[in-house]
C-alpha cells in the first residue's frame, strides 16, 4: 500500500514538472526578455557600483585658534572637520577603531565572510541584530548614505571590495578615519580629538582613543557635551579596551591604567565665539579662502584673546560715552609693528547692535580720512626733496586754481598760524600748508606713493581726487592706513596685515629711509604740536609714540593711529549713516588709542625701557628759527632741531629779529622827528610780505619801512587769484557781499592803491587789504604803488 502511495506521489511530481516545462517553453521568449532585461539591469547597477569605487572628497572645515592655542571659532554648516590623517599619526586610536569596528581588517579583502555569516545566522535566531560591516562597507555607506537593506548591503560590499583593491587597505582606513561622525556634526577623528580633547591626534591616549572610537556607534546618543551621552560612551569604551586587550594590542598595565583614566577622563565644555571676536573671525575666514590655508590642522590666527577683550571693552566704553554728541560706532586694530601680526581686531563696538548697524565692519570699511594722510604727503615731499625739512610753509587763506579743480582751502579751526617749519605744520595738522605741498609735489608723484602703501586700488586714477586727497578726499580703512604707518616706523618698508602665526612678513621699501624717520620724529615731537594740541593731553606719551589724528568734513570721521618701537594702534569713531557729529574729532579718537598703547607698555610708560626713535642716517643735527628756518640765533626764540644731509644744512643765520623804534602815540614806526619821550622800541619779526595781514591781525610789529628815497618795490596781489570763479550767495543781500583783496608788498611802503576794471577802488596801507563789493561779471584787479610806475600782474576773475 505504501508502495503505490509512492507510486502515485512520483507520478504527480513528474506530470506538475513536465507542465512546468511546457509552460515554460511555451513562455520561453518571454523569459528570455526577462532575463534579458534582467542581466541588463544588473549591469548598469554594476556599473553605477563601479562608478562609485572612488574616495569622496570633502571640502576641510575651519578651526580657529588664537596666537596661544585658544579656540576662536570653526566654520558654519552642517559639518564640521574631514581632516586627513596621516599615516602613523595615532596607532592606538587605529588600534581601537579597529578592535571594535574590524578586527580582521589587514586579512580580508573588504568584505569578511566570516562575520557576515555570523551575523546572517544572528539574525535569523531572532537575537539582537547585527549589521557585520567591515571598515570599506562603511566608507561606502558613508560616502552615499541611505536606507539599509540585504540589496543595499550587497551592493555596498561590492564597492567595498573594489576600494580596498583599488587603493589599498591603509588608503581605505584612512578614509574611514577622516569621515567618521563623531557627533555634534563633527566628522573624521583628528578634527574630534581637537574639539573634544585639545589636542592634536597623536597626543591622545588610550582612554581618549577608546571614548572616540566609541562614538560611531551611535555617535548621536553618545553626546559628550552630556552626562548621559558621556556614560554611555564611557560604557562602550570599556568594551572597546577590553578587544584591545584580546587581540594583544595592548599590555594589562597599560589596559589597567587606561580603564582608571577613563573613569576621571573630563570633557572640555563646548567652547562658542567670543562675543567681542566677530568681525575678526570673519575676517580671518574670508583670509585664510583668499590665501587657500590648508585645513587640515587648526589656524592659528595672530590674535591675542586676552588683549581682544580688553580692548573691545575700552572701545565701547568710547563710543557709549560720545554717543550723546552723535558717535554711532568704533573700529580699533593693534599690530605688532615689527611682525605686522594684527593683535586685536574690533569692528564695531558690539555685532548684535542693530541700533548702529554693529553687523557692519567699519575696520575694514573706507571712510574719509580726514588729515590721515598728511604724513604720507610730507614724506614723499622730503623723500624727493621738493621740501627740506627747514623750510617754511605758509599757513594763510589759500584759494589754487589748478587743472583738477578750483580749490578755497581752510583749517579745521578756522585760523591761520602763519609761517610754519615743516616739522610744526605736520604736527600741527594743518590743511594749507599740506595743500600746498601736495600742490607742489605733483598728485601723480604721491599717487605712485601711496599705491605702494596699499591706500589706493590699482585701477584709481590720480585726477579723480585732486589736491583734496590732502585734506580728507581719499577714502581708506583703518585696515589699510595701519599697514602704511607701520612702514614710517620701520624705516619705510611696507607689508600688508599678517592675520596668522605661520605666515611670515615680507617687507618692500616703500618709502625712503630718511624721509620715514623724520617724518615719525615730526610726530613724536609735543612740543611741535603746539598751539594746535596742548601739551599733557592724549596726544603725549612717557615715551616714543609717533601720533596722527585725522577727522573728516562736518566731523563725520574722527580718526587717531600711534606707533611705537612695538606697536601699532589705531581707532576710527563714526556713525553708520555717515551723518554729522558735534565736535567729536581725532582727539575722542586718540583717547581711545592712548589707553590701548599705554596698556601695551607697562614698562615704558614707567619710564623704563624707553627706545627713542631712530634719526636719519649721515644726518647733523642743526638748531634752526622755526619762524625762517634758518641757523637759530640768541635772538630766535621759537627753536627747532632738525637734521640735514651732509653739505646740505643751512648757512644763513637768522635776521628776522629786529628792534624797530615805534611811535607810541599812534603804534606806527617812528619818524626822525617823533619826540623821544614818544619813542618805544620794540622786536619785530621780519616776514615776507605774504604774511602782512596774518601779522598785522596777531599785532605784531610791522617790519621797518624802507629808508631809501626810491625804493624798488614788488607788488603782488595774493588774493584773488588769477582765473579764480567768484559765486554770489544767493540768500544774502548783493549789497552785503565782498571779495578781500590782499596784497603782497616788499619792502613795506605807506601805501598801495587798488585797481578794479581801470578805476581806481581804494587805498591801503599796511597791511594792504580791502574790501571788493563784487559785481557780476569778468573783472581785472591790479595793485599799484601810488605816483610810481610800479604794479602788480593783472588778475582776472568772473563772478557769478
Amino acid at each position: 500500500m505504501l508502495l503505490v502511495r509512492n507510486r502515485k506521489t512520483k507520478l504527480v511530481l513528474k506530470n506538475r514538472l513536465r507542465a512546468i516545462v511546457k509552460l515554460l517553453w511555451k513562455r520561453r521568449w518571454s523569459l528570455f526578455a526577462l532575463a534579458v532585461v534582467a542581466v541588463f539591469l544588473f549591469g548598469l547597477w554594476l556599473v553605477n557600483l563601479r562608478d562609485q569605487i572612488e574616495f569622496a572628497e570633502y571640502v576641510p572645515s575651519h578651526l580657529f585658534e588664537d596666537r596661544k592655542g585658544r579656540f576662536l571659532s570653526e566654520s558654519d554648516g552642517d559639518r564640521l572637520g574631514y581632516w586627513d590623517v596621516e599615516t602613523g599619526a595615532n596607532t592606538r586610536m587605529q588600534a581601537c577603531i579597529l578592535a571594535i569596528e574590524d578586527h580582521r581588517f589587514w586579512q580580508h579583502q573588504g568584505i569578511d565572510l566570516r562575520a557576515l555569516f555570523r551575523a546572517f545566522a544572528n539574525n535569523l535566531s531572532g537575537q539582537s541584530r547585527q549589521g557585520a560591516s567591515t571598515i570599506a562597507m562603511q566608507v561606502a555607506r558613508m560616502q552615499k548614505p541611505g536606507e539599509r537593506s540585504y540589496f543595499r548591503k550587497i551592493g555596498e560590499m561590492f564597492i567595498a571590495r573594489g576600494l580596498t583593491q583599488s587603493f589599498g587597505r591603509e588608503a581605505v582606513l584612512n578614509q574611514y578615519l577622516r569621515i567618521v561622525p563623531m557627533g555634534n556634526r563633527i566628522h573624521g577623528v583628528s578634527y574630534a580629538a581637537r574639539r573634544y580633547f585639545h589636542k592634536p591626534l597623536q597626543d591622545l591616549s588610550w582612554a581618549e582613543s577608546a571614548l572616540l572610537a566609541s562614538l560611531p556607534k551611535a555617535p548621536g546618543t553618545m553626546n559628550l557635551y552630556q552626562r548621559q551621552g558621556r556614560e554611555l560612551a564611557r560604557a562602550r569604551a570599556r568594551i572597546v579596551l577590553g578587544r584591545v586587550l584580546e587581540m594583544g594590542w595592548i599590555d594589562k598595565d597599560a589596559y589597567q591604567y587606561a580603564l582608571d583614566h577613563l573613569n576621571y577622563l573630563e570633557i572640555p565644555i563646548r567652547e562658542t565665539r567670543p562675543f567681542h571676536s566677530m568681525h575678526a573671525i570673519f575676517r580671518l575666514q574670508q583670509q585664510a579662502d583668499q590665501q587657500n590655508i590648508k585645513r587640515n590642522k587648526p589656524i592659528r590666527a595672530s590674535l591675542d584673546l586676552d588683549l581682544q577683550a580688553k580692548v573691545d571693552e575700552w572701545a565701547n566704553d568710547t563710543v557709549v560715552s560720545y554717543r550723546g554728541q552723535g558717535a554711532g560706532n568704533v573700529a580699533l586694530i593693534v599690530m605688532d609693528i615689527q611682525s605686522n601680526h594684527v593683535l586685536a581686531y574690533v569692528g564695531s563696538s558690539f555685532y548684535d547692535d542693530t541700533n548702529h548697524a554693529g553687523s557692519i565692519n567699519y575696520a575694514n570699511l573706507k571712510r574719509s580720512t580726514g588729515s590721515t594722510i598728511k604724513p604720507f604727503i610730507f614724506a614723499s615731499a622730503l623723500a624727493s626733496k621738493t621740501i627740506r625739512a627747514n623750510e617754511i610753509l605758509p599757513d594763510l587763506p589759500l584759494h589754487i586754481v589748478h587743472p583738477s579743480g578750483h580749490y578755497s582751502v581752510s583749517n579745521y579751526d578756522d585760523d591761520y598760524l602763519g609761517p610754519l617749519i615743516v616739522r610744526r605744520a605736520l604736527a600741527n595738522s594743518r590743511n594749507i600748508p599740506a595743500v600746498e605741498v601736495l600742490k607742489r609735489l605733483g598728485l601723480a608723484y604721491l599717487f605712485e606713493e601711496i599705491r605702494g602703501l596699499g591706500l589706493v586700488e590699482q585701477s584709481d586714477r590720480p585726477e579723480r581726487y585732486g589736491l583734496g586727497l590732502a585734506i580728507g578726499g581719499l577714502y581708506c580703512s583703518l585696515e589699510q592706513l595701519l599697514p602704511a604707518y607701520a612702514a614710517l616706523g620701520q624705516d619705510g618698508r611696507f607689508a600688508p596685515l599678517i592675520w596668522f602665526t605661520d605666515d611670515r612678513v615680507n617687507k618692500q621699501q616703500v618709502i625712503d629711509t630718511n624721509a620715514a624717520r623724520q617724518v615719525t620724529l615730526f610726530l613724536s615731537d609735543p612740543q611741535a604740536r603746539l598751539p594746535s594740541f596742548p601739551r599733557m593731553g592724549p596726544l603725549e606719551y612717557p615715551f616714543p609714540v609717533a601720533v596722527k589724528t585725522g577727522t573728516s568734513q562736518g566731523f563725520r570721521d574722527a580718526w587717531c593711529v600711534a606707533y611705537s618701537d612695538k606697536y601699532v594702534v589705531g581707532a576710527w569713531l563714526g556713525d553708520k549713516d555717515w551723518l554729522k557729529m558735534n565736535r567729536v574729532g581725532g582727539l575722542a579718537a586718540a583717547g581711545l588709542v592712548h589707553k590701548v598703547m599705554s596698556h601695551l607698555h607697562p614698562q615704558e610708560s614707567r619710564g623704563i625701557q624707553t627706545v627713542p626713535f631712530k634719526i636719519a642716517d649721515d644726518h647733523e643735527a642743526v638748531t634752526v628759527c622755526g619762524w625762517t628756518g634758518l641757523r637759530a640765533t640768541s635772538r630766535c626764540g621759537s627753536n627747532m632741531t632738525e637734521y640735514f644731509e651732509e653739505g646740505s644744512q643751512p648757512v644763513p643765520m637768522c635776521g628776522a629779529h629786529v628792534d624797530v623804534a615805534i611811535d607810541r602815540q599812534n603804534g606806527q614806526q617812528a619818524e626822525s622827528w617823533t619826540p623821544a619821550e614818544r619813542v618805544v622800541v620794540r622786536e619785530s619779526l621780519a616776514l615776507p610780505p605774504e604774511y602782512a595781514v596774518w601779522a598785522d591781525r596777531r599785532h605784531l610789529a610791522p617790519p621797518p619801512q624802507s629808508q631809501i628815497g626810491v625804493p624798488i618795490v614788488r607788488l603782488a596781489v595774493q588774493t584773488p587769484t588769477s582765473g579764480s570763479r567768484v559765486f554770489m550767495d544767493p540768500e544774502i543781500p548783493r549789497r552785503f557781499q565782498s571779495l578781500a583783496l590782499r596784497a603782497e608788498v616788499e619792502p613795506r611802503v605807506p601805501q598801495i592803491e587798488w585797481w578794479v576794471d581801470g578805476e581806481l577802488f581804494s587805498r591801503s596801507s599796511y597791511p594792504y587789504e580791502a574790501r571788493w563789493p563784487i559785481l557780476t561779471g569778468q573783472h581785472v584787479i591790479v595793485a599799484k604803488l601810488p605816483h610810481a610806475f610800479a604794479a602788480s600782474e593783472p588778475v582776472s576773475i568772473f563772478v557769478d
